[in-house]
């Protein structure tokens, strides 16, 4: 109900605070609270510290902080917490630039991460009986005598027969009795499992397997989720009570462009320019112990599981759309927030709205034209890297860590 000029004069007390305050989470079972929004220079008095008065400063009877937000609120880029000068000690302190960012959204790319990456058993809802019967409530997992064995099925599946009203229910095998269960061409996998690992292209690899493009992709993402059930099973538990003397971590980001197909049936409006969907940068970003070369963790930089309703949800929800990017709930991903069509409150003139809502159905129909390609939206590198280090160092016991961050082929 307010113009952005007289909205932005009262969010900047909030924003004084409520910016640099630490947020609390639960992940696993156990709280952590966070805060990204500091000094990153490590020669500042105020390195790494939160938010807080400085009672002994004062300008005429003002209270002072240890930073203050500088630049345009609106224009991605400009922000910066900038460290207010200690007049007690001149020189120690003032004139740093740090980027702020959303932590609420750093957050949610850690739980995206942590549940990305979290493989949980399937366990289907089974009726071994019909409607009536004098066995009702009994299962063959509890060691009752009320069901027979009826053999096995085709997939190498146990088979149960009720004694009472006599149905037969198919029993899911284990992943170790059937390890090609709802899998056709399965005798292919070892060998795509080979070129993946030596970067043979995808149409080659198709020619060799006599496979088409499709098969291969749900191929690779099922022995994608196979290597995640063997580090689920396998490493992560003996890791993390494992205790290291010391670690040295390399990590480095890999670039490569996302294979960007428009939808089937999407319409072809010549308004926006669809190649600048075509070809999009996606980042990789992996963490490796330099001795052993063991990879801890593996992140892309990529949310295939946010759609447009969603961020409208969250639009509607929060007002985004007149919040700082440093506290969206999404401020992680390209597009933040969808527009909103605008109000007579927006600008104070007429003449200024018809401007803006010229500009809502540009941005609406760039966003549109954006999911009119593969689902999903990019995440910008800084919160998924914050995520990943945030993780890692959370990550088994170790007397000391050293990252070792690689930067254009300087470390």
């Amino acid at each position: 109900m307010m113009s952005n000029t007289k909205f932005n004069a009262k969010h900047r007390v909030i924003l004084r605070h409520d910016a640099f305050t630490p947020i609390a989470f639960t992940l696993k079972g156990q709280k952590y609270s966070i805060q990204f929004n500091h000094c990153t220079n490590p020669f500042c008095r105020w390195y790494g510290d939160n938010q807080s008065e400085l009672w002994r400063i004062n300008v005429r009877g003002k209270r002072r902080y240890k930073y203050k937000l500088n630049g345009q609120p609106f224009i991605d880029g400009d922000r910066r917490i900038v460290c207010n000068e200690d007049s007690l000690t001149p020189g120690a302190s003032g004139g740093c630039g740090t980027r702020p960012i959303s932590t609420w959204s750093v957050a949610e790319e850690i739980k995206r991460l942590v549940t990305l990456n979290t493989v949980l058993d399937l366990e289907p809802d089974y009726k071994f009986h019909k409607e009536v019967c004098d066995f009702e409530g009994a299962t063959p997992f509890d060691g009752s005598k009320s069901f027979y064995p009826h053999g096995k099925s085709k997939t190498n599946s146990e088979r149960f027969k009720c004694k009472s009203c006599g149905k037969v229910t198919n029993i899911l095998p284990k992943r170790e009795q059937a390890y090609s269960y709802h899998q056709q061409r399965n005798e292919i996998l070892p060998t795509l499992a080979a070129m993946l690992i030596n970067r043979v292209p995808v149409r080659r690899a198709c020619e060799i397997l006599a496979i088409g493009s499709q098969t291969y992709y749900d191929k690779m993402e099922y022995v994608y989720m196979r290597c995640l059930e063997f580090l689920e099973k396998h490493e992560a538990k003996p890791l993390s009570i494992k205790t290291f003397d010391k670690l040295w971590i390399n990590s480095d980001i890999f670039v490569y462009y996302l294979n960007n197909n428009r939808h089937k049936f999407a319409g072809d409006n010549k308004a926006v320019r669809k190649e600048d969907f075509r070809k999009m940068q996606t980042r990789c970003i992996v963490s490796g112990d330099i001795h052993s070369r063991y990879i801890f963790r593996v992140d892309l930089a990529y949310d295939w599981d946010i759609t447009m309703d969603q961020l409208e949800k969250d639009t509607q929800a929060y007002k985004c759309d007149h919040l700082e990017r440093s506290e969206r709930k999404n401020a992680r991903l390209e597009i933040s927030y969808t527009p909103q069509s605008p109000t007579t409150f927006d600008k104070l003139d007429l003449a200024t709205l018809a401007h803006v809502t010229h500009e809502y159905n540009g941005e609406k129909l760039a966003i549109k034209t954006r999911f009119d390609y593969v689902p999903g939206l990019h995440i910008s590198t800084n919160y998924t890297a914050l995520a990943h280090f945030w993780l890692g160092t959370t990550f088994g016991n170790r007397k000391r860590l050293a990252l070792v961050v690689g930067t254009k082929g300087i470390f």
